[in-house]
C-alpha cells in the first residue's frame, strides 16, 4: 500500500514538470486548472488530455487522461499493424 509522502506537493510545479516533459509531443495536452478532459475530445485522434489534481484534505495526487483507446489502446495499434501489412508492397 503507498503511503502519503511527507513532502508536501507543489502542484505549479507538477504541472510544470509535465508541460516541459511533453513539450516536444504536440498531441499530449496539459489542461489549465478547473478544466478536466472529456473523452469526446479525442475522439478519433491521437491526441491525450490530462489534467493534474492534488487532494489537500486526503494528501492525494490524481491525474486523469482523455484518450480515444480505439486509436491509442491496442484496437489503434491493431489498425496500424493492418495498415503496414497491406501497404508492405
Amino acid at each position: 500500500m503507498l503511503k502519503p509522502s511527507p513532502k508536501k506537493i507543489d502542484i505549479g510545479e507538477l504541472k510544470n514538470f509535465y508541460r516541459e516533459t511533453y513539450q516536444n509531443f504536440p498531441l499530449n495536452y496539459i489542461l489549465e486548472d478547473g478544466v478536466y478532459p472529456q473523452t469526446a475530445w479525442a475522439v478519433n485522434s491521437n491526441r491525450s488530455y490530462i489534467q493534474i489534481d492534488f487532494n489537500e484534505s486526503k494528501s492525494t495526487l490524481i491525474i486523469t487522461c482523455a484518450i480515444d483507446n480505439l486509436v491509442k489502446g491496442a484496437g489503434g495499434q491493431g489498425l496500424q499493424n493492418l495498415d503496414l501489412i497491406a501497404n508492405a508492397g
